[in-house]
């Protein structure tokens, strides 16, 4: 388990060394274009008019290859060519390479991927080498039109919006943090009937803000750029994982009835008479990390945690659905053997608001099916992070609200926390 989380960090310390994003950098190799009938250098989602495409060579020469486009039906289609002419001639643009830097402008009517290929006169010929093959460093970068036009815009079709999103969560959470913190961490600090549970939701909750604000700085220097920080943007998704990890323990420790059975439950060395559920999320972390550095190395490009368009991705879909069912057995066996109806109704209220946070990723990915390509990323990694701060903020009213919660813990505790009115004013049991 240890050495999975080694590798994962090792992952994304390696990702400062990247070159990833709509500027690209890398090496033209006569080589390689020749094996691969066509060397790849990205794809990008291109929309408007004009879309633009600058290159810049680190050398005072030149080459006498060409960059090809094509858009992504057609690339697949070229992929199963036979010949090395065939796979060249499916390009539906073509631009020479003839100065150390340039740029070229085109249009693309409707949001749709294009891939940029190298390729030189040489790569379809059968004859081998005659000298020394080109190999020339270079520097790629690719545009969008911005609102007023000009072509000056990094972010594809895919991840526009994804910015202000970001945003605008960490704004919220500010805000939120700045008005209920003070009061949470006094309640935290007297050590009320149920502490440790709004200890490990505090933690999994600053979790997720961290990675939402690392996500946000990678946006923001990315929009400048075109690179961001793939440092911080492996690191988010890191950060999320552990969150969703300290969320699930949290969850599941409170359904098999922590923190329910009288004052002795409040104490976290109570949580050693149930070592399922840290067998259950050790494994689950295991599985995680497995999957995660999985995902990162069968892909050139970055995946965020909730890639849902491969293999990989769909089974941490598939992770939850399974998490969700285990969740609700808990649920069920605890309160098949309660008698007091106050506990059963909270366990109630519990479950909806736990149900949200454990379906809301499945359910978005299926929803997020209706929707064009250009805008399924956007929709689930959105859906998903303000469908989770929901089921937080409706746990947080759960617990520190004048609630049921309160009447089946632990009674005998000195203090009870703040709590939240309809009037959202913040009161002291006294």
């Amino acid at each position: 388990m240890t050495m999975l989380w080694l590798l994962l960090t090792l992952r994304i310390l390696s990702g400062v060394l990247e070159c990833e994003g709509k500027t690209v950098r890398g090496v033209l190799s006569s080589e390689r274009a020749k094996e691969e009938k066509g060397q790849h250098l990205t794809s990008f989602w291109f929309y408007g008019e004009p879309s633009l495409i600058q290159y810049k060579f680190n050398a005072t020469v030149t080459t006498d290859g060409r960059l090809y486009l094509y858009r992504d039906e057609d690339w697949r289609d070229a992929a199963e060519k036979l010949t090395c002419f065939d796979k060249i001639s499916a390009a539906r643009l073509s631009f020479d390479l003839v100065a150390v830097e340039a740029n070229f402008t085109f249009s693309s009517h409707s949001p749709e991927i294009w891939h940029v290929v190298y390729a030189e006169l040489s790569t379809c010929q059968m004859e081998t080498f005659v000298g020394q093959p080109n190999t020339l460093q270079y520097e790629l970068k690719l545009f969008n039109p911005d609102q007023e036009g000009n072509p000056f815009d990094h972010f594809s079709v895919e991840e526009r919006g994804l910015l202000l999103f970001y945003q605008f969560v960490v704004l919220v959470y500010f805000i939120l943090a700045c008005i209920y913190g003070p009061q949470l961490w006094q309640t935290i600090c007297k050590e009320g009937p149920m502490y440790l549970v709004l200890k490990l939701l505090s933690v999994a909750t600053s979790l997720q803000f961290t990675a939402a604000l690392f996500n946000m700085l990678h946006y923001q220097r990315y929009s400048k750029d075109g690179e961001g920080s793939p440092f911080l943007l492996n690191l988010s998704e890191m950060l999320e994982v552990l969150s969703a990890l300290g969320m699930l323990y949290m969850l599941l420790n409170v359904a098999m009835g922590w923190t329910l059975a009288g004052s002795k439950a409040t104490k976290l060395s109570n949580l050693k008479n149930n070592p399922m559920v840290t067998i259950l999320v050790l494994g689950l972390g295991a599985v995680q990390a497995v999957l995660a550095l999985w995902e990162q190395f069968q892909s050139s490009e970055h995946q965020t945690y909730h890639a849902h368009r491969s293999a990989v991705g769909m089974s941490l879909v598939v992770l939850r659905l399974v998490l969700a069912l285990v969740f609700g057995g808990a649920i069920y066996h605890t309160m098949s053997k309660e008698r007091s109806s106050l506990r059963r109704d909270f366990y109630l209220s519990f479950f909806k608001s736990c149900l949200l946070w454990f379906l809301s990723y499945p359910v978005i990915v299926v929803v997020a099916l209706i929707f064009p390509a250009h805008l399924r990323n956007k929709v689930v990694t959105s859906g998903v992070v303000l469908c989770e701060s929901l089921a937080v903020v409706l746990l947080y009213k759960l617990f520190l609200s004048r609630s049921l919660y309160w009447e089946v813990s632990a009674l005998s505790a000195l203090s009870l926390p703040l709590r939240m009115d309809r009037s959202f004013n913040k009161k002291n049991y006294s």
